[in-house]
């Protein structure tokens, strides 16, 4: 059946609006259907004002726990050069599988091993304890399999789960998603899980020196590569971003002097509390954004 649909912005016209091309043999009902979904100009212009508007609030201090676009501090107050040597390892833990990595960078160059573990269904949903273990048992396995596991090396800890983060290597978690609900997590910090579970082990030796999430990370290792990189994005099931740079909003974090922090922008909740669209419209920002 045609839209009945006859607001400006479902039939989109005039500057900044025009028809959308029609494909020869397309149906005029599925035409005349689709035109819901067109965004034009004026309509991007919108979000633009109101997605800069929320990450303002966001920014605040007094108004961040309001704000529909939250915006937290990394502690990641610089990002690299490229001269940087050496040996590391990185945990990113943001879903059912996980990767352990060892990347060694050298001259200029990188070289990376990884391996992809899965987690049991019963250690996503079973005592916090337990999850933390099996990652442990996971580096462990990794470092003999890599013939690190008597160096002392730093890892980086990528952990892409709502996150209070108080400092570089402390982040206290708020709340599970992604099918994770294991017991004894929420509300603490889980670099200090992490380094009990190793503890436990005693097999393995690894310095936690930073906790973050997959946008910094992303920002971090193409900064490495590219210095004039000063944003990571992430499109997924959610759209996160991070940037580097300063701002003229209260911060919510007292930064080094000469230093520029990282801040990291939750964009998940983007929909019809920002826009004033017809509903078709915002479920396609939803979608795509």
């Amino acid at each position: 059946m045609a839209s009945k649909c006859k607001s400006k912005s479902c039939n989109p016209g005039g500057p900044g609006g025009g028809k959308a091309g029609v494909a020869d043999g397309v149906s005029p009902v599925v035409v005349a259907g689709c035109q819901e979904l067109v965004l034009n100009d004026g309509h991007i212009k919108q979000y633009m004002d109101a997605f800069l508007e929320n990450v303002k609030r966001g920014l605040g201090k007094a108004t961040n726990p309001s704000a529909i676009v939250k915006c937290f501090p990394t502690f990641v107050q610089d990002l690299p050069n490229g001269t940087e040597t050496g040996k590391f390892l990185a945990l990113d833990l943001g879903g059912s599988n996980f990767r352990v990595l060892l990347v060694e960078l050298a001259g200029g160059e990188s070289h990376m091993d990884s391996k992809i573990y899965v987690i049991p269904p019963s250690i996503m949903t079973g005592p916090g304890e337990d999850l933390f273990d099996f990652i442990a048992e996971c580096l462990s396995d990794f470092a003999v399999t890599k013939g690190v596991n008597d160096q002392l090396l730093p890892l980086g800890f990528t952990f892409s789960f709502p996150l209070q983060q108080v400092g570089l290597t402390k982040g206290i978690l708020e709340r599970w998603t992604k099918g994770f609900n294991c017991a004894g997590v929420i509300g603490k910090d889980v670099v200090k899980l992490l380094e009990d579970a190793l503890a436990r082990r005693g097999d393995v030796k690894i310095d936690v020196c930073a906790v973050l999430n997959d946008t910094t990370g992303t920002l971090m290792s193409c900064a490495w590569k590219n210095r004039d990189c000063k944003i990571g994005l992430i499109l997924g099931t959610g759209t996160n971003g991070c940037y580097l740079g300063k701002h003229s909003f209260q911060p919510q974090v007292t930064v080094l002097v000469n230093k520029l922090p990282i801040f990291d922008i939750k964009c998940k909740k983007l929909g019809s509390t920002l826009f004033r669209l017809n509903p078709c419209q915002t479920t396609f920002l939803r979608l795509h954004l």
